[in-house]
């Protein structure tokens, strides 16, 4: 994903009707607040559906970002070296 705008998964956008182009409103659990934000793709998930935006495209819309998953590339390498405990 982009920074600019956020993205939603196949699944969450065929259920909800939602398309690219379209603005959607977003408000996080216990803020009043509501951001809204152009919907700039339909992304393809095998894991949990819903919406997905970059952490420097939510602090520009002044939200406080505390990551909470972790996306990587389909074909990351893990590695031990790179791995504590």
């Amino acid at each position: 994903i982009q920074d600019g705008g956020l993205y939603v998964t196949h699944g969450f956008a065929q259920r909800a009707k939602i398309h690219k182009g379209n603005h959607l409103k977003v408000k996080t659990f216990g803020s009043d607040k509501q951001y809204t934000f152009k919907v700039k793709g339909i992304v393809n998930s095998e894991t949990n559906q819903g919406a997905y935006i970059t952490a420097h495209t939510w602090q520009k819309a002044h939200g406080f970002y505390q990551p909470s998953i972790l996306l990587t590339d389909k074909n990351y390498q893990h590695s031990k070296e790179n791995t504590t405990s």
